[in-house]
């Protein structure tokens, strides 16, 4: 069940963030460490992102956004980007872009 809501919402931050569907971005339902979720680029066109799989269905959805934003700043980096790391916008928006994709019926 989990696996149809971090897809749908991989599918809505790929065409809110104007990301190609030639990028692979991968995904496993997997603990990462002492976090909810991470991310790594594996080439210049493929991401792969571990969700931790024992997380309610909304902070599920909203780890998978995270880490859809990461993806988002390898692929489009801003130069003007106050944190190195991009933790401060993805925290920031991962809750916020959740809601509004629930809200609008998206996922």
């Amino acid at each position: 069940m989990k696996e149809h809501f971090i897809e749908k919402t991989i599918t809505q931050c790929r065409a809110l963030f104007c990301i190609h569907e030639s990028v692979i971005i991968d995904y496993k339902l997997e603990s990462c460490s002492d976090s909810w979720g991470c991310s790594s680029q594996v080439s210049d066109t493929h991401y792969m992102i571990r969700i931790n799989p024992g997380m309610s269905i909304r902070d599920t959805v909203a780890t998978t956004v995270h880490e859809m934003i990461h993806v988002k700043q390898w692929l489009f980096p801003s130069h003007d980007q106050d944190d190195s790391d991009g933790e401060e916008e993805a925290e920031n928006y991962q809750y916020k872009l959740t809601d509004i994709l629930w809200g609008l019926g998206l996922l």
